[in-house]
C-alpha cells in the first residue's frame, strides 16, 4: 500500500508533471497523517492556479492527453479518449476522480502493475528522490529556487521527471539528482551582462548565469580597439557563463588573460583562427562561427568536453597537446558544421561525433584517438560531395543520419567489431573498410545505400530487420555472410551463400549470378520481391534445379537485356514458377560493315634515281618502306613491283622500285589488315620521301551479328511480362498449359524510360486474352506525364481474340499478326498533361492506339483511348457477313482526334470527343461524330458508301458554316483550308478533281423537290457536284458525276439546313 508520501508525489506527477515541492509537501501531509483523504487532497490540486494555468484554453480530449503522457509517458489512446474525454465533458468538476480511476486502472488483472502503471512508479520514485535532494541539508539553495517558481526552473523539474520511463532511465535520474538541483539554483538567478573596456579588467561572475563579451582584431589592416588583454581577469564564479569573444582578422593567438569558472567560450570570427585555450580553467563548451570566407579554424583546449566549429575550410580540434603522452580525454563530443575542407580531431575520449553541412571532394575527417579503443556515435546531417571519415581506435561506430541526406562517405573504421547505422535520412556510403566488424545493423525510416564494401573481412551479417527505409548493398555478399532484411525495401546481391538469407516483409530486390550454397536460401518473404539476373545467368539457372530449390517467395523475376547474337531460353518452371517477368528486351544486332582497304601515297621529292638508300641499305632503283606492323604480301604498290619482304629487327620490310624524282607511289592495304600506321616523311642517303597521306581510311570490316532472341517457357497461365527495353530479336512467350486451356491470358506491362519501340515479333501462343499495360519508368518532355509518343508492339498472337489496353500512352500494332482478335479495347489509355503547357496535339500522339483487324469474317468491337487513334476494321471481307445486314464492326474513338475506318458492310462507328475523321465504306453505317468538328469520308467515286437503298446515317451532324468565301461565306464548298476556323462538321466526297471543282447546295422541304434540283443543276453545268437537302426527313441527295440523279443518300438525323462549307471534295 503506498505511503501518503508516494500519494501525494503521485498527485503532483499527474497533475503537474513534476515532483512535489518541500512546502507543498509539508502542507499536505499533515493532513493526510490527520486522517484527511488523498480524494480531498485531489480536488485542492484540481483546484489551484497552476492546475488552472496548465490546462487553461484545452479541450476535454487535450486535457485527458496531457494526464496520460504525465502519468505514463505516452499519448492516450482512443479508448481512453473517448471514456474519459467524454465523463470530463460531462463533469469537469470531477477532474480529480477521472486521475485517480486512470491511475487505478493501469494495473494487470492480478492486481500487478502493468506497463504504464510501471512507468507511472518509476516517475513516483524519481519525483521522491528528487523532493529529497531539496531536503536535505546544505541544499538550501535548490529548496529556495523550487519553491520560487520561476518557469525556467519548473522546466528543468518537469524535463526531469518526463524523461524517466523504465528502471534505466530511473537510476540514472536519480544518480543526477545532485546536478539537476543545481541547475534549479542557475536557472533561478538572474543572467547578468558585462562587456570588457580597453582598460584592465577584472570581473567576477555572480551565482546566476553571467555573460563577458570581448572584442580582439583588426580591420583592414589596422587594429581595432582590444578589450582582450594579457591584463585582464574573468572568473565567472558560480552559474553557467558565457565568453563571447568577436575577432576581426586573422588571428593566430589570444592574449595571456586569466580566465576561470567560465563554462562556455564563443568565438565569432570572421577569418583564419588559431587559439590554445589550455589555461583557460573551467571552460567545458567551445563554439567557433565563422563568417565571410571559409578559412582555417584549429582550436586546442584542456577540460573541454565539447567543441563545435560552424563555417570554416580546414578544422583542427584538440584537447590539450598533439603529443599522444599529453593528449586529453575530457573532450568527448565533437560538431563540425559546413567545413569545405578536411577535419582532424585529435583527443583520448571524443566518442561523439556530428558532421553538418560539409562539402568539398576528396575530404579528409579523422577522429584520432591516441591508441584509446572507445565507442564512436558519428552523426551525420547533409554531408555530400565525397568524404572519407576515419577512426583508427573505434571498437563500434554508430552512425546516426538525421536533419538532410548525406551521400559520398566512406568508412575507414579498421578495429570497430559492429557497425550501425539510423537512418533518418538518407544515407550512402560509398565503401567501407571495417576489417574487425561482425556486423552492419540499419535501422530507420530511410534508405541507406552501402555502394562498395572493400575490406570487411571478418563480416558476419548485415541485419536491416528493424529498418522501414530499407538497405542497399551493391557489392555481392560474401558467402558467409547472412542477411536479414526487414518491412523496407532491400537490394543485395548474393552469390553462392551458404547463409539463410531473408529479405523480410518490403518490396525487395535480390541479384543472384548462380545457385546457393551448401546449406543457404534466399527466402524473399512478404512484399512483392524481385529476383534480378543477366539473361544468360537466368536461362542457365532456370535449368539448374539445386537454383530453384534455393530460392523462395519472390514474386518476379528481372532479366537484363539479351545480348546480341545471344539466345536466352528460359524455363519459368525452374525459377519458382515466378508469374511475373521483367525483361529489359534484346540488345539489337549489327548489319555487315564491308571491308574497305586503307590507302596511303607516298611522294620521292628528291634524289639520284640510279642509287636508292633507304635506312642505311643501298639499292639499285629501289627502297625499303618500313611499316613495323607489316607482314609479308600485306601492301600492294602501283608502278613498282614487291621484290622481297624481309623481318628486321625494328619489323618488316617492303622493297619497292624507286623509277624516278618525284613518281608517286600508291599503297594499298589488305582489306583484312584494317588501318594501319602512316608512313613517316623520311630522308635518308640521298632519297627524300616526302609524309604520306592517307587518302583512304581502312577497315577489317565486320560481319553482321543477329539481334538477341529471348524465349520464355512455361509462363504461368494470366502472369505479366513486363518490358523496359525493346524486342529487336523474334522472341516468344509460352503459356503454361495454353495449349489445353481457352480461356488463357497473358499480361504485357511496357515500361521503358520512354516509349518502347519493337523491331522484332514477340510471338505468344495458344492464349485467347492478351492485356496490355503502358506506363513509364522516368518524367519525359513536352510537359506530359507520359511519353512523348506510343509504343510499338510487332505482337504475333494468332490465337488471340480479345486485346485490352490502358495506362498512360498509346500502343502501335502496325505490323503484327492478330488474325483472331475480334474486340480491342483501349478505352483505358490516358494521357495526361503534367501543367498548362502540354498541347492537345502532344497528348493525342502520345495516347494515339494503332490497330486494324486481320479478321475477314467476324463480327468485331474496337475502342480506343484519348489519344489520336487509328482504328480500322477494313479487314473483314466475308461476302456472307458483310451480306447479312448485321452491325459488323462497333468502333469507339473516344476521346483525341481520331481516324475510324469501317468494312464494307453494316457499322456503328463513333468518333467521341476531337476532331475525328470517319470512314463509314459501303453498308447502311450509323456514324456519330461526338463533340469536336468531324470529317465524315465517302470515297467511293461511285457514291455506293451510302445509297438510297443502304443509307448512312449521321446522328449527331452539326454542319460546318465557315467556308471558303469571303469574311468565311459559304462560297463554293471544299470548306475553309484552315481546320481551327471550322464551326462544325463537313462531308468529305471524293470526285474527279480534275472535272469537279464546285459543290452547290440547295435546301428543299421533300425528296422531289430535291431531286428536281439535281436534275436542273446537273444539265446546267459541267464542273459543280449538286448537293440538296429534304429538310423534312434530313435526307442529304448528292450527284457526284453532275448528271442530275442522286448517286449518294445521306440520312442526317435533326438537320434542316446546311451549306457548301460543310463539303470538301478530294
Amino acid at each position: 500500500m503506498a505511503t501518503n508520501t508516494e500519494l501525494l508525489q503521485q498527485l503532483y506527477v499527474a497533475y503537474y508533471n513534476r515532483p512535489g515541492d518541500v512546502p507543498g509537501m509539508n502542507y499536505y501531509l499533515p493532513l493526510l497523517d490527520a486522517g484527511a483523504s488523498i480524494a480531498d487532497v485531489a480536488k485542492s490540486f484540481g483546484a489551484a492556479q497552476e492546475y488552472k494555468d496548465t490546462y487553461a484554453g484545452m479541450k476535454p480530449d487535450n486535457v485527458i492527453d496531457k494526464i496520460y503522457m504525465n502519468l505514463f509517458g505516452r499519448h492516450a489512446d482512443t479508448t481512453g479518449l473517448n471514456f474519459w474525454g467524454q465523463a470530463l465533458a460531462a463533469h469537469p468538476e470531477q477532474i480529480s476522480d477521472i486521475v485517480q480511476q486512470i491511475t487505478k486502472g493501469a494495473l494487470n488483472p492480478d492486481g500487478t502493475l502493468n506497463a504504464d502503471g510501471q512507468v507511472y512508479a518509476n516517475k513516483v520514485s524519481a519525483a521522491d528522490a528528487f523532493t529529497k535532494e531539496l531536503s536535505t541539508v546544505g541544499n538550501e539553495a535548490e529548496r529556495n529556487a523550487y519553491t520560487e517558481g520561476k518557469p525556467a526552473v519548473l522546466q528543468l523539474a518537469k524535463d526531469y521527471i518526463a524523461g524517466v520511463t523504465d528502471a534505466a532511465s530511473l537510476a540514472a535520474a536519480v544518480a543526477a539528482v545532485h546536478t539537476t538541483g543545481q541547475a534549479l539554483v542557475t536557472a533561478g538567478t538572474p543572467t547578468t551582462t558585462d562587456t570588457l573596456t580597453v582598460g584592465v579588467d577584472i570581473k567576477v561572475g555572480g551565482a546566476g548565469n553571467d555573460i563577458f563579451n570581448a572584442v580582439l582584431g583588426s580591420t583592414g589592416g589596422a587594429a581595432t580597439v582590444a578589450t582582450l588583454t594579457s591584463f585582464d581577469s574573468i572568473d565567472g564564479a558560480g552559474g553557467n557563463d558565457t565568453l563571447n569573444v568577436y575577432y576581426t582578422g586573422a588571428q593566430l593567438t589570444t592574449p595571456a588573460a586569466t580566465v576561470k569558472n567560465v563554462e562556455t567560450v564563443n568565438f565569432i570570427v570572421d577569418n583564419a583562427l588559431t587559439q590554445n585555450l589550455t589555461s583557460w580553467a573551467g571552460v567545458k563548451t567551445v563554439n567557433v562561427n565563422q563568417g565571410g570566407t571559409a578559412a582555417a579554424q584549429d582550436i586546442t583546449t584542456k577540460g573541454a568536453s565539447t567543441v563545435a566549429v560552424t563555417g570554416g575550410s580546414t578544422v583542427a580540434i584538440t584537447d590539450e597537446d598533439t603529443a599522444a603522452a599529453d593528449t586529453g580525454s575530457s573532450l568527448t563530443t565533437v560538431k563540425v558544421d559546413g567545413a569545405t575542407d578536411n577535419v582532424t580531431i585529435t583527443g583520448a575520449g571524443v566518442n561523439n561525433v556530428t558532421l553538418a553541412n560539409l562539402t568539398g571532394a576528396a575530404k579528409l575527417v579523422t577522429v584520432a584517438d591516441v591508441d584509446t579503443a572507445h565507442a564512436l556515435s558519428l552523426t551525420l546531417n547533409t554531408v555530400t560531395g565525397t568524404r572519407t571519415i576515419a577512426d583508427a581506435e573505434a571498437t563500434t561506430v554508430a552512425i546516426s543520419s538525421t536533419g538532410g541526406a548525406s551521400t559520398g562517405i566512406t568508412l575507414n573504421a579498421a578495429k570497430a567489431t559492429a557497425v550501425t547505422i539510423a537512418a533518418d535520412e538518407k544515407v550512402t556510403l560509398a565503401d567501407v573498410n571495417i576489417a574487425a566488424a561482425k556486423t552492419i545493423t540499419v535501422t530507420g525510416d530511410s534508405l541507406v545505400t552501402i555502394s562498395a564494401n572493400s575490406t570487411v573481412t571478418a563480416l558476419e551479417s548485415i541485419s536491416s530487420a528493424a529498418s522501414t527505409g530499407g538497405v542497399t548493398v551493391t557489392a555481392a555478399l560474401g558467402t558467409a555472410v547472412a542477411f536479414t532484411g526487414g518491412a523496407g525495401k532491400d537490394t543485395i546481391t548474393v552469390g553462392a551463400t551458404t547463409k539463410a538469407i531473408t529479405t523480410g516483409a518490403g518490396d525487395d530486390t535480390v541479384t543472384m549470378s548462380g545457385a546457393v550454397g551448401t546449406n543457404g536460401s534466399v527466402d524473399a518473404g512478404a512484399g512483392t520481391d524481385t529476383l534480378s539476373m543477366t539473361a544468360a545467368n537466368a536461362a542457365t539457372n532456370s535449368a539448374n534445379a539445386d537454383f530453384d530449390a534455393g530460392i523462395s517467395n519472390f514474386e518476379k523475376v528481372k532479366i537484363g537485356a539479351v545480348a546480341a547474337a545471344g539466345t536466352a531460353s528460359i524455363d519459368m518452371a525452374g525459377l519458382d514458377d515466378i508469374n511475373y517477368v521483367i525483361s529489359a528486351g534484346t540488345t539489337a544486332g549489327s548489319a555487315l560493315v564491308p571491308a574497305v582497304s586503307e590507302v596511303q601515297t607516298v611522294v620521292i621529292t628528291g634524289g639520284a634515281t640510279a642509287q636508292v638508300t633507304f635506312l642505311g641499305t643501298a639499292v639499285a632503283s629501289s627502297a625499303n618502306l618500313d611499316d613495323a606492323a607489316a607482314t609479308a604480301g600485306r601492301i600492294v604498290a602501283d608502278k613498282v613491283a614487291i621484290m622481297n619482304a624481309w623481318n628486321l629487327a625494328n619489323g618488316t620490310r617492303e622493297l619497292l622500285d624507286i623509277t624516278a624524282v618525284g613518281a608517286t607511289l600508291t599503297l594499298t592495304y589488305k582489306t583484312t589488315e584494317g588501318d594501319v600506321i602512316v608512313i613517316p616523311t623520311a630522308t635518308n642517303n640521298g632519297i627524300n620521301f616526302a609524309e604520306s597521306v592517307q587518302t583512304t581510311a581502312g577497315n577489317a570490316g565486320s560481319a553482321a551479328v543477329a539481334a538477341g532472341t529471348l524465349a520464355l517457357s512455361n509462363f504461368a497461365a494470366n502472369g505479366t511480362l513486363e518490358l523496359t527495353g525493346a524486342i529487336t530479336g523474334a522472341s516468344s512467350v509460352a503459356v503454361k498449359g495454353a495449349t489445353l486451356a481457352t480461356d488463357d491470358t497473358l499480361n504485357i506491362r511496357l515500361n521503358g524510360s520512354a516509349n518502347l519501340v519493337n523491331t522484332a515479333a514477340l510471338t505468344v501462343s495458344n492464349v485467347e486474352t492478351i492485356k496490355i499495360t503502358t506506363t513509364d519508368s522516368s518524367s519525359d518532355a513536352v510537359s506530359l506525364t507520359n511519353p512523348a509518343a506510343a509504343s510499338t508492339i510487332l505482337l504475333n498472337a494468332a490465337d488471340a481474340t480479345t486485346i485490352t489496353v490502358s495506362g498512360n500512352h498509346g500502343v502501335d500494332f502496325s505490323g503484327s499478326t492478330l488474325t483472331k482478335v475480334t474486340s480491342l479495347d483501349a478505352s483505358g489509355v490516358v494521357a495526361t498533361g503534367a501543367d498548362s503547357t502540354a498541347t492537345a496535339a502532344q497528348i493525342g500522339t502520345a495516347g494515339a492506339v494503332t490497330f486494324s483487324t486481320a479478321v475477314t469474317d467476324k463480327v468485331v468491337t474496337i475502342k480506343g483511348g484519348n489519344g489520336a487513334d487509328v482504328l480500322s476494321a477494313a479487314s473483314v471481307n466475308d461476302a456472307t457477313l458483310l451480306a447479312s445486314g448485321a452491325t459488323i464492326a462497333t468502333i469507339d474513338g473516344g476521346a483525341g482526334n481520331d481516324s475510324i475506318i469501317g468494312t464494307a458492310g453494316k457499322d456503328a462507328l463513333s468518333g467521341g470527343a476531337g476532331n475525328d475523321t470517319i470512314t463509314g465504306g459501303v453498308g447502311a453505317d450509323v456514324l456519330s461524330g461526338g463533340a469536336g468538328n468531324d470529317i465524315f469520308k465517302f470515297e467511293t467515286l461511285d457514291g455506293s458508301d451510302s445509297t438510297l437503298a443502304k443509307t448512312d446515317v449521321i446522328s449527331d451532324f452539326v454542319a460546318n458554316t465557315y467556308g471558303n468565301g469571303t469574311a468565311g461565306a459559304a462560297g463554293t464548298g471544299a470548306v475553309t483550308s484552315d481546320a481551327t476556323l471550322r464551326t462544325g462538321d463537313i462531308i468529305d466526297l471524293n470526285v474527279d478533281t480534275g472535272t469537279f471543282s464546285k459543290v452547290v447546295v440547295s435546301v428543299q422541304t421533300n425528296a422531289a423537290d430535291a431531286t428536281v434540283f439535281l436534275q436542273n443543276t446537273g444539265t446546267s453545268t459541267t464542273d459543280t457536284i449538286a448537293v440538296a437537302l429534304d429538310s423534312t426527313t434530313g435526307k442529304l441527295y448528292i450527284d457526284l458525276d453532275s448528271n442530275g440523279t442522286a448517286d449518294t443518300v445521306i440520312q442526317l438525323t435533326g438537320v434542316t439546313t446546311i451549306t457548301a462549307a460543310a463539303f470538301l471534295l478530294h
